[in-house]
């Protein structure tokens, strides 16, 4: 936007103006332009509508027999940047229209205002060696999202939020230590409404702290360790361990080997110990290992393969006084897709005792991608606590899990303030195996549209 000159220089062309302005003294005066933002100051939002069908859930309370709604989600943002330093807060809505047999509605219209970002940043401390974040935000770059990313799991995707203290320290380059303490509380209090929504799907305060290790200075061979410890104040859940309250130690190691251009590996192992308020001690383990081959792009993508399993512990037997179930810590997240982790009570996404050995394929690469996987899953032990003695059967196959995604830009250049408009799609199935007392196959379908401005 062009700005006002100055008045002197401005100044001929104002004299030279006056006659005509004389003649036309009736003629409406031009309204002066608007001025632009301040430059340390921007702002946007985005608006995603997404519809969602399901068919009823084998190991779930019971839901009827489908679920199909539509969800819309409104978020808008503002940042200030001065030198260093930098604010940033995003607010956030969304609500739901819902048909199902029960006829309820648990976003209905305009449900809460929540503010899931509200943080300060300071950058270059310690001669740029130091960074930190202090306030409400999300912590999703840290390792694979097994462990870590996802702190409010109780409302999906509406928020991931942490109210968190996140110091980053870069003794060399391409070395990072992370350093976390976090407490959400299972409501927000600060949120604008008159609902206490249970944002941790537990009504159960989190806590803890972690410290998360990058080392990415030989690029053949990137290397990541982590501890987390995490404090649950109680657990409303049933059958998922008995928890009452916990604390968990988590101690894991990720390695990312590259062996040619193209060709790659990923390999995570995690163990857990602690304790929980009844007094037993919990004994859990997760292992990942994966390979992944890229091939030359096509069409501006790059198409790739993959081969990958991974297993979370479950509980063996519960009268020995010890939890051997994984906990997913903060990591409760799709990574599999929703329909997968739709197979535990709640939909909670509460992964344990499963092994899942799959494959993959897709596209990669400006705005698109398309993914598809599959594979069989399976549980470490028969009749786990995972699953309600209801819909318990009497075998240890889960069943065979489908997955297919796709995202692509609806326009190509986008004009005037809307910066992005792109459609995403995911469609899953699970065929029930005879870990489950229903072999009834269980369909996931998700559409959506998402503009930013």
């Amino acid at each position: 936007m062009k700005k006002p000159l100055p008045l002197a220089a401005g100044a001929p062309a104002l004299l030279l103006s006056l006659p005509a302005a004389a003649q036309n003294a009736a003629a409406p005066v031009p309204e002066a332009p608007a001025q632009a933002a301040p430059s340390w100051l921007s702002y946007g939002g985005d608006l995603r509508i997404r519809h969602e069908a399901f068919d009823q859930l084998p190991a779930a309370a019971p839901l009827g027999d489908y679920w199909s709604y539509f969800r819309f989600r409104a978020r808008a943002f503002m940042k200030a940047e001065r030198d260093d330093f930098t604010f940033y807060l995003r607010a956030v809505n969304e609500t739901r229209a819902m048909w199902d047999h029960h006829g309820g509605n648990s976003y209905p219209f305009p449900d809460e205002l929540v503010f899931d970002q509200i943080y300060g940043e300071a950058k270059n401390l310690l001669d740029g060696k130091l960074r930190a974040r202090v306030g409400r935000q999300d912590i999703m770059d840290l390792g694979s999202l097994r462990v870590l990313g996802e702190g409010t799991p109780g409302d999906g995707s509406r928020t991931f939020y942490f109210d968190a203290v996140r110091l980053t320290y870069t003794p060399v380059e391409k070395l990072d230590i992370d350093l976390v303490g976090a407490f959400n509380h299972y409501h927000d209090p600060l949120a604008v409404g008159k609902l206490k929504r249970d944002l941790n799907g537990n009504r159960s305060d989190e806590s803890g702290a972690f410290a998360y290790v990058t080392d990415k200075r030989d690029a053949s061979f990137v290397r990541e360790g982590y501890y987390i410890w995490k404090h649950e104040s109680g657990d409303a859940r049933r059958g998922i361990g008995g928890n009452t309250g916990r604390d968990t130690h988590t101690f894991g190691l990720r390695l990312l080997p590259k062996f040619t251009d193209t060709l790659s590996a990923e390999f995570e192992a995690a163990g857990q110990l602690g304790r929980t308020y009844d007094e037993r001690d919990i004994h859990a383990f997760m292992l990942y290992g994966g390979l992944a081959q890229t091939f030359d792009p096509l069409a501006g993508c790059v198409p790739y393969v993959s081969a990958g399993a991974i297993m979370l512990s479950g509980d063996a037997d519960e009268s020995e006084g010890k939890v051997t179930a994984w906990n997913p810590v903060w990591g409760r997240l799709p990574a599999f897709g929703d329909l997968s982790g739709m197979q535990f009570p709640g939909m909670s996404f509460w992964y344990q005792n499963m092994i899942y050995p799959h494959v993959e394929a897709g596209v990669k690469g400006a705005g698109k991608s398309l993914r598809l996987q599959t594979g069989p899953m399976f549980a470490q032990h028969v009749n786990g606590s995972d699953v309600p003695a209801d819909f318990a059967g009497d075998g240890r196959y889960r069943g065979w899990h489908f997955l297919a995604q796709a995202a692509h830009p609806l326009i190509a250049k986008p004009a005037g303030p809307l910066k992005k408009l792109d459609a995403r799609a995911e469609a899953g199935c699970l065929l029930p195996g005879d870990y489950f007392a229903d072999s009834k196959p269980v369909y996931f379908l998700r559409l959506e549209v998402m503009a930013s401005f």
